[in-house]
């Protein structure tokens, strides 16, 4: 049996390096597991009738995990959130198992865990349970042979995805730890470019924030959608980071997935040594009786509903509810509201 090398401090076993070797590790324990020779093949029925950890559905999963499920030790019990997809299942299977393969070696608990911090072990439990799933189901040779040793390529990783029982969130991440000489941004989103994930090959361009759409991968994903299945394309209106600034000098390749709902994404500079160009980003203010263009900057007030604030309205993307001038036949000022006008001041000078 392998046993765990001396790494110190504990904290630098969430290297990529050393992960490698956590999980070689575990896969070692689990292949001693006879009831486990199946996993890579059928997550979900190698684990439903596993007579040593028992799977259960859950109807939600607590916030803090990558995905959706939770790890109980006693007595251990996977928790999975159904999704509507069995690729994604499978991931959220083979992670919680895990867990429980870290939290039941007395060599790691104590040895490693019990060594950290709560965040520190957190993020390393997670870390490990994150690359043992994608190390089950999307092997070395499937990757290579889908991935290639080039430049990566969206189209490529929507091939794997529809080649393999993992989800798109596991295809992604398997690649970008397969490309990590390549300096790229591996991006995930939904038909209309609201990202889901984004990973980073080797760290050299910052991941862009879930659940805001990226306009230059939408108008691309349009593209795709006329029949091609794939598009590639420089930026137009930029890269938009969690500041609301911009990065130009990026080329996008973007490819849809085997049932043309969701995109992969790869951003990559457009030169691999020119001069990065950055730009603050604008936004006209939604409320037609407004219409101010302002600069959005990281202090930038935003809204619930993701949009931010004009600074002179304080108008959003939120459907509004302010009374209508019965002159022109647009939204009132909130100032104008406020007073109980029925039309704009302007309207009386």
């Amino acid at each position: 049996m392998m046993e765990l090398p001396d790494v110190r401090p504990a904290s630098d076993w969430v290297q990529l390096k050393n992960l490698t070797v956590a999980v070689e590790y575990f896969r070692a324990k689990a292949a001693a597991d006879d009831q486990l020779s199946g996993l890579a093949e059928d997550p979900i029925g190698t684990l439903e009738n596993h007579s040593g950890v028992s799977l259960r559905y859950v109807a939600s999963a607590p916030v803090g995990c990558s995905v959706s499920g939770y790890y109980r030790p006693s007595p251990p019990t996977l928790n999975v959130h159904r999704s509507n997809s069995r690729e994604r299942d499978n991931f959220t299977a083979v992670h919680e198992l895990g867990h429980h393969l870290q939290q039941a070696d007395k060599g790691w608990a104590l040895g490693v865990l019990s060594e950290l911090s709560d965040y520190e072990r957190d993020r390393l439990e997670e870390a490990v349970s994150d690359a043992l799933a994608v190390d089950v189901l999307l092997p070395s040779q499937l990757l290579s042979y889908h991935l290639g040793d080039g430049p990566l390529t969206a189209e490529a990783i929507a091939t794997l995805y529809g080649a393999s029982s993992a989800s798109r969130q596991a295809c992604c991440i398997a690649a970008a730890r397969h490309a990590t000489a390549d300096k790229a941004l591996i991006i995930l989103s939904d038909w209309t470019g609201k990202v889901s994930l984004s990973v980073s090959t080797n760290e050299s361009i910052h991941r862009v924030p879930t659940g805001v759409v990226q306009p230059d991968i939408s108008r691309l994903i349009k593209e795709a959608g006329e029949g091609p299945l794939t598009a590639a394309g420089l930026a137009r209106e930029g890269l938009v980071f969690s500041t609301a600034n911009r990065r130009y000098d990026i080329k996008f390749d973007v490819a849809l997935d085997v049932e043309g709902t969701w995109a992969f994404s790869v951003a990559r500079p457009e030169t691999r040594y020119g001069n990065q160009r950055w730009g603050a980003a604008v936004q006209l203010c939604a409320s037609p009786s407004c219409e101010a263009i302002f600069e959005i900057s990281g202090s930038a007030s935003r809204c619930k509903c993701g949009d931010y604030k004009c600074p002179d309205c304080g108008a959003c993307s939120c459907e509004s509810t302010l009374p209508i001038c019965t002159e022109c036949w647009t939204e009132l000022s909130v100032a104008d509201a406020a007073a109980n006008r029925s039309i704009h001041a302007y309207h009386d000078e």
